[in-house]
């Protein structure tokens, strides 16, 4: 996604969100750290599909990393 900043710049987010969002040239509002809603994103590719419970399984993962690691 996409929002622009000023006339000669953009800010780029990569975000998984739900497919009937994920149309290009879409403008949506993206909930940031702290549940705070910053609006005018707007869809610039839909790449992949992944169901939500994978996304859900791997978001946890680095939660696990930490005791394989260490030794």
């Amino acid at each position: 996604m996409r929002k622009k900043l000023s006339e000669n710049s953009h800010k780029i987010r990569v975000a998984w969100i739900p497919e009937r969002y994920a149309k290009i040239g879409k403008y949506i509002k993206l909930k940031i750290e702290n549940d705070v809603l910053e609006d005018g994103w707007e869809v610039i590719s839909a790449d992949s599909k992944t169901k939500a419970e994978e996304i859900e399984l791997c978001s946890r993962d680095y939660l696990k990393q930490r005791k394989a690691s260490d030794v």
